[in-house]
């Protein structure tokens, strides 16, 4: 029997290769084993090595170096192509120098790398290799992060190759395409195997130690399989085997969940045996009739066959000679007026194929198919458009759909029948399992779609006009423009058979920038108000914080689910990364290293991404009880760790997987419910915690639009040596501040050196004061810190003890000030100042004089793409005297982003001048704004009664903007049953819950101007729990121009709109996200003009049952006191004005305080206007309002929330006066009190004040002309603060009305606002 086996490995082992002999291997090292894989190599006549990753597994390059000499170039061998893995990133430059320098002549020839890239730069990354019938093209580690560029590339590559056989190589597979035991997770590279797939490229990878090679596949991510010959394999377009080579000098694996699995040919893993090398040799020959043989051996030379298979490759259709392409049809001419708009597909969901015999729904496929691929079933293809900007009353003049082909094939080149048709729903919804393409109601005008002539790849193509079919949809009654319009298109012969003809357009999965695109010309009706020259087209109301929008690029975020979810649905984060004040300690400072996330009692938490459990419960190094994942990473490991945990269903060792339940939620010892969720890396210990959103599904901030960026104060501390002060503030979803850098063009800096360990850099980096300021003091000794006598802990101090209230030193890292604002989720602002000492290397030659100083302030935020993305990918910059670009202006990176809807401006109403109404004095009034009074500029003081000219702004076209609002306060989404008002209720049930109920929710701080035209208005609940069964609900909003809060008047006493009824069918799912019908119509009647509504007053909506509702039947959504959300107000609008309206909260404690004529008191938990017990100066400052100076004010005033009743008292109204600090960027409280600044000439009297009650909002009168000699002053500039004064007046009272105030329980949230009108300078 043994010499029967020689025999045979003999006789194979001499055959002459008659083309070209590859060895695939991967995962070698250099150890014994590694030898052996070298000596098969060499033995059996390798002419190249192709290797797909992990060389040495030290980083050392001269060791890989040596092993490559010693066992291939030193025995004649002279040919290797090696790509990247997850061992070699971290010094990959310095691998491919050396491999580049080793190439022969002959691979260089044959060799290249990305279109306008050098093959040296592009080696083992982006490499394409061809050789006569065998093309193979190599992705590194690093480029397989970024799925749709590396298909991309593949299917560049393939495209026209006249190569039979070709081969894929890239390092990692799909955790599902291999059997071990490690590496289970999927990382969603499925667009690289599909387009191998569709070229018949053969995939070969490594990374886990074995061997494997599945049937032939017809779809990767589906595993759909061909159970046909897969020993002599045939290979055709649109087929492929995955093949896992990873036993270079490395293995064998464990089994793993997958072994089993029906579509694996064979494998070797432990359970086959112990041998711990293997290579895969395939011999492909040099006619193109004639098949490649492959064989998988282990062990010793001659080596042990284990696998052994012929491939037979007949995919040669792409390189086929493309058809010429045909004329462009002409565009058709326009009648004048007409707009033109053009919609693209905006995620994947949104165009998907369906397949005829069983409705399975596909919305991941890298193209779209007229009308089969190899399963042989014909498609129907479902196009949806998003935001339609097509006004009502609009005639469509034309539209097409454009497409752009993705492949072609002289075989089905023959003529496709189709038709065209338009979903008749006048907003039409998302495509699903019950919403299927063809179960769609559509229009009754069909078009035919006859195609005779080819496509040629990457040429786009026009249906035919479809104007009359997408008429039908904008004259429905209830259409508006921004809805969405959905095509269908399918076979119109014979639907359930293929044919041999088809045509294949792009997805959106495979790249957004070819997928399909509605064109369409209108010309809009009398009445209908037009959008802006360049339309665009609005978004699909989302609420906010949502799932971050997919994006095309370089650099994309790690494929990670949110820890409270398990999907990419995001929630609210009520603590970010970095500094902050402690609300449960007296707001002391300390320093944040995760962010918190709010979940009630065992709601789950789920891992991240996959990876090994390190600790599950108790341990001694943490407070309360965690789950601790190490997961592997291109540079090594990271850990995720998930705080508070009130249970755990994980043990240590186990292998988890993305988005598995890993435990329940629980509570810190402040009792406050919460996952504490970090990202360490490169350790585990607490100086490795690097900001989670780095890694989490989340907003990118291209996306969200700059921060508000500004520097505050440069000071010349001496010859040379500068202080500068940095403003930072961002929304709630923009809390990815990393770092901020103070630089001065023109001068070097020098850092300050403390026993020579730099402390006190020219920058601050969360990370890296993290970083620094986590050592413990056996790797720093103490006194190595220059402020080591403030540490609180003794030697074993964090960075925590820096930021101690306690010290004197409040937010100080040696040196540096990092001082955030109190974080309350909600809060229109959250802002950090971050000053920094600067010292110049030559003090003698640097600027002297603020007049000469250009400084410059760079802020940067983290990246988005863990480990990936240049550290200036998010960069934007302000500057101090340098001229430009303007504060907070962005700095162009690389690379741009896909087009997304566009960020909102604020934009506010045309106030309509109407003389002052008294108020009466009612126990629970209604509040209302001011009457907005006109003002004009204010160049030189005015006298105290100004009689101003009326101002009628000029409205002007403006583009549709977009908001999204939640509820922000327990008493603004309330239930009220048998006359009772639940405030405290986690959820909301609509509209039954033991009886019918109503429900009620409120939304603040609405910025949409008077008059605006709304487009699409719509409520978006998150589910609860689950709920089906058929549920009627009405919804109406209250007539009034700002309702009041629900503690104070009921659900039921509201002045409501006519009703929209919501007919609810689908069932709900717990945590998903459903939308009311579009609610525009009644939001209208809001905000048009009949009302005296102001741009950022509050809107509320009724909701109750109908005459059709059954007992029994609601659906169950969150409410605020569940997630501190609650239902989003979503609204997309034309402003039709150019007055923009600003909304400006206190947004730190020391910002509102009252002055008693010998102190200041900073932190009282309210605000007494004119007199508490003695008379005061109440002094609220605004910071970096950013009003250009000159700008002309239209409208201002001070919306106060009342923190307690009036009593008998108070009968009599105050008597008070309100200024502004006449000074062109007022300074803190703390430098000069309120009674000592210099106050504006104009004033306000403010009288007649009614009764106030707890809760109710206030507005002060109209200060403009206050505001106006303000902003008129010659210095004054968009980043200047700007304080307003209210004192009492003659006569004197002493009756007081009593605001909250930032100390209060809400913090700024019922802080007193400042809002102004104003209409810009003119350049």
């Amino acid at each position: 029997m043994k010499e029967l086996l020689l025999t045979i490995t003999l006789l194979y082992y001499s055959v002459p290769s008659t083309g070209l002999k590859l060895g695939l291997i991967g995962d070698t090292s250099t150890g014994t084993d590694a030898t052996r894989s070298f000596e098969l190599m060499r033995d059996y006549g390798v002419d190249i090595i192709v290797q797909n990753g992990d060389f040495d597994y030290n980083d050392e390059v001269s060791t890989w170096e040596s092993f490559l000499n010693s066992n291939w170039f030193l025995h004649g061998k002279e040919h290797v192509l090696m790509s990247s893995g997850n061992h070699d990133v971290l010094v990959w430059s310095d691998y491919r120098d050396m491999l580049f320098g080793k190439m022969s002549a002959f691979l260089k020839s044959n060799c290249h790398g990305r279109d306008n890239h050098q093959l040296s730069s592009d080696y083992g990354t982006w490499m394409s290799c061809v050789f006569q019938e065998v093309h193979i093209v190599m992705i590194g580690w690093d480029e397989m992060q970024t799925p749709q560029t590396a298909a991309s590339f593949v299917n560049s590559e393939f495209i026209g190759s006249t190569s039979t056989h070709r081969v894929c190589v890239w390092h990692r597979p799909e955790g599902s395409l291999q059997p071990g035991h490690r590496h289970t997770s999927n990382y969603n590279s499925w667009l690289v195997y599909e387009a191998c797939r569709e070229n018949g490229a053969v995939v070969i990878s490594g990374h886990s130690h074995l061997y494997s090679r599945t049937k032939k596949v017809t779809n990767f991510e589906s595993k759909q399989v061909s159970n046909a010959d897969n020993t002599n394999i045939s290979l055709n377009c649109g087929e492929s085997v995955a093949i896992v080579s990873g036993m270079g000098g490395k293995g064998p694996d464990d089994n793993g969940p997958y072994a089993n699995e029906p579509y694996f040919e064979t494998s070797y893993t432990t359970s086959h045996g112990n041998v711990g090398n293997g290579v895969l040799i395939c011999d492909f020959p040099a006619a193109s009739d004639e098949v490649a043989h492959c064989q998988f051996l282990i062990g010793e030379a001659p080596g042990t066959i284990i696998d052994d298979f012929t491939i037979d490759s007949t995919c040669v259709e792409n390189s086929t000679p493309q058809p010429p392409t045909p004329p462009p049809t002409p565009p058709p001419t326009l009648p004048p007026g007409a707009v033109e708009i053009s919609i693209p597909i905006q995620s994947g969901s949104d165009d998907v194929e369906e397949q005829t015999d069983n409705g399975d729904l596909k919305k991941t496929s890298s193209d779209l198919e007229m009308w089969c691929d190899t399963s042989n079933v014909p498609y129907i293809i479902g196009l949806r458009f998003i935001g339609v900007q097509i006004p009502k009353g609009a005639t469509v003049v034309s539209a097409v759909v454009e497409a752009t082909c993705d492949e072609w094939s002289s075989s089905h080149a023959g003529e496709v029948n189709a038709l065209i048709g338009v979903d008749s729903d006048s907003d039409s919804d998302a495509w699903s399992d019950t919403r299927r393409p063809s179960q769609r109601q559509l229009v009754n005008d069909i078009i035919d779609w006859n195609i005779a002539s080819s496509w040629v790849v990457n040429e786009k193509y026009s249906t035919p006009d479809l104007s009359s079919a997408v008429q039908e949809v904008v004259d429905s009654f209830d259409w508006s423009g921004g809805n969405a319009i959905s095509v269908v298109i399918k076979k119109s012969a014979e639907p359930s058979v293929c044919g041999d003809s088809k045509r294949v357009m792009e997805s959106f999965d495979k790249d957004p920038t070819g997928a399909a695109v509605l064109k369409v010309a209108y010309v809009p009706g009398e009445s209908t108000p037009q959008p802006s020259s360049t339309p665009t087209p609005a978004p699909s109301p989302t609420p906010s914080p949502s799932v971050r929008p997919d994006m095309s690029g370089e650099y994309k975020a790690a494929a990670a689910v949110w820890p409270t979810t398990g999907t990419d649905q995001v929630t609210m984060v009520a603590s970010t990364f970095g500094s902050r004040q402690l609300v449960s300690q007296g707001k002391r400072y300390d320093f944040h290293r995760g962010i918190d996330i709010p979940c009630s009692e065992e709601d789950p938490v789920y891992a991240v991404t996959g990876g090994t459990v390190r600790i599950a419960g108790d341990h001694s190094g943490y407070s309360d009880p965690l789950v601790q994942i190490e997961h592997d990473t291109p540079t090594g490991v990271y850990y995720t760790l998930y705080m508070h945990m009130n249970s755990w269903t994980v043990n240590e060792g186990e292998e988890v997987t993305k988005g598995q339940h890993i435990g329940g939620c629980g509570a810190s010892e402040s009792g406050f419910w919460h996952v504490h969720f970090e990202v360490r890396e490169g350790g585990y210990y607490s100086k490795h915690a690097v900001h989670p959103l780095s890694l989490l599904p989340w907003h990118d901030p291209l996306l969200e639009g700059p921060f508000q960026h500004s520097i505050e104060s440069v000071d010349i501390l001496s010859q040379g040596r500068y202080n500068v002060t940095t403003r930072i503030a961002m929304t709630a979803e923009q809390l990815y501040l990393k770092k901020v850098d103070i630089t001065i063009p023109g001068t070097d800096l020098v850092s300050t050196k403390v026993s020579g360990r730099d402390v006190r850099p020219t920058f601050f980096d969360l990370h890296e004061a993290n970083y620094q300021y986590s050592h413990r003091s056996a790797e720093w000794p103490a006194d190595d810190c220059v402020y080591s006598e403030d540490h609180q802990l003794g030697d074993t101090y964090d960075v925590n003890v820096h930021l101690d209230n306690g010290t004197g030193k409040v937010g100080y890292f040696n040196g540096q000030v990092y001082k955030p604002s109190l974080f309350v989720s909600n809060d229109p602002l959250y802002e950090v100042y971050v000053s920094i000492e600067l010292e110049a290397v030559d003090p003698l030659t640097a600027p002297s004089s603020l007049d000469d100083l250009c400084v410059h302030s760079d802020v940067y935020s983290v990246n988005f793409a863990f480990l990936n993305a240049p550290d200036d990918f998010m960069k934007q910059t302000a500057t101090h005297g340098c001229g430009t670009p303007e504060p907070g202006e962005p700095t162009p990176q690389p690379p741009t982003p896909t087009p997304q809807p566009p960020t909102p401006t604020p934009q506010p109403p045309t106030p309509t001048p109407q003389p002052p109404t008294p108020t009466p004095q009612p126990p629970t009034p209604t509040p209302q704004p001011p009457t907005p009074t006109p003002q004009p500029p204010t160049p030189t003081p005015q006298p105290p009664t100004p009689t101003p000219e009326p101002l009628t702004p000029t409205p002007s076209p403006a583009p549709v903007s977009f908001i999204s609002v939640h509820i922000s306060h327990k008493h603004d989404d309330v239930e009220q049953s048998n006359g009772n008002v639940n405030h405290g209720s986690s959820d909301l049930e609509l509209p039954y819950d033991s009886t019918f109920q109503l429900v009620g929710m409120r939304w603040r701080g609405v910025a949409i101007p008077k008059d605006s035209v709304i487009h699409d208005a719509r409520i978006s609940f998150t589910a609860d729990e689950d709920g089906d069964g058929p549920v009627s609900v009405r919804i109406a909003f209250e007539m009034t121009s700002s309702a009041a809060s629900f503690d104070l008047t009921a659900p039921s006493t509201r002045t409501l709109s006519s009703h929209i009824n919501w007919e609810i069918t689908e069932p709900w799912v717990e945590g998903n996200i459903y939308q009311s019908p579009n609610l525009a119509t009644l939001l209208q009647s809001v905000v048009s003009s009949g009302n005296e509504w102001i741009d950022g007053n509050s809107v509320a909506v009724v909701i109750a049952k109908t005459d059709s509702s059954i007992p029994g039947n609601d659906r169950t959504a969150v409410s605020f006191n569940k997630d501190g959300l609650g239902p989003s107000l979503d609204v997309s609008f034309t402003p039709m004005t150019d007055v923009i309206t600003k909304r400006m909260p206190i947004a730190f404690s020391e910002d509102d305080v009252e002055d008693r004529g010998t102190s200041v008191l900073v932190d009282s938990s309210d605000l007494e206007l004119g007199w508490d017990g003695k008379n005061q100066i109440v002094g609220l400052r605004y910071r970096s309002i950013g009003i250009p100076q000159g700008a002309t004010i239209v409208f201002a005033a001070v919306l106060f929330t009342a923190d307690e009743d009036s009593d008998a008292n108070e009968a009599e109204s105050p008597n008070l006066v309100i200024r502004c600090d006449d000074s062109d960027s007022s300074l803190e409280w703390s430098q000069v009190a309120p009674r000592d600044r210099s106050q504006t000439s104009n004033e306000v009297i403010w009288n007649s004040i009614p009764l106030w009650t707890t809760d109710g909002e206030y507005f002060s009168p109209d200060i403009a002309s206050v505001v106006q000699e303000v902003v008129s002053r010659p210095n004054w500039s968009p980043s200047s603060h700007i304080s307003v004064l209210i004192s009492r007046n003659e006569p004197l009272s002493e009756s007081t009305r009593t605001a909250e105030c930032f100390d209060g329980y809400y913090g700024s949230i019922e802080s007193p606002y400042l809002i102004v009108s104003y209409i810009e300078p003119s350049p």
